[in-house]
């Protein structure tokens, strides 16, 4: 949106003749460099809070139990159209929020690191754990999802 913005306000721009090949819009992506830095600055500022209602929303998620199972998926759902959906499931993946478990005489973090250390050890009986219910779901659009959006397009 902001190098959509800028190009329209700067695309048709003219420099001095010395300075004349970076006019137009080859003006462009050095004021969005420029602008860039600027609201990174302003996002520095902002982040820490909206990762702190982040990380709220999943501890709420991850402490009711099979509502916040299906209250996951459907976040997932929801915000999948639009590639949201990256900002909600490592925080149930990769951290404590997918669950704490000792596999092997080992503490592992996260739903997908215990799946994969409960699938590599020869002693751990079955493969449902806490930790798995973030995956519920998941694996069908994950296997044929893509070979189907090809075939759709095909």
């Amino acid at each position: 949106l902001t190098v959509s913005y800028l190009h329209n306000k700067y695309g048709n721009i003219q420099l001095p003749a010395v300075l004349g090949f970076f006019g137009g819009s080859r003006f462009v992506p050095i004021v969005s460099s420029f602008s860039a830095i600027f609201i990174g600055a302003i996002f520095f500022l902002i982040w820490p809070t909206f990762q702190g209602w982040l990380v709220s929303a999943g501890n709420a998620i991850a402490g009711l139990g099979a509502i916040g199972t299906f209250l996951y998926g459907f976040l997932l759902r929801l915000t999948g159209a639009v590639g949201l959906h990256h900002m909600i499931y490592p925080l149930f993946w990769y951290t404590e929020l997918g669950g704490v478990a000792t596999v092997a005489g080992q503490t592992v973090t996260g739903a997908q690191n215990i799946f994969f250390a409960e699938l590599a050890d020869p002693n751990h009986v079955g493969l449902f754990t806490e930790g798995t219910r973030f995956f519920a779901g998941r694996f069908a659009t994950m296997m044929f999802g893509l070979p189907a959006a090809c075939l759709a397009r095909y």
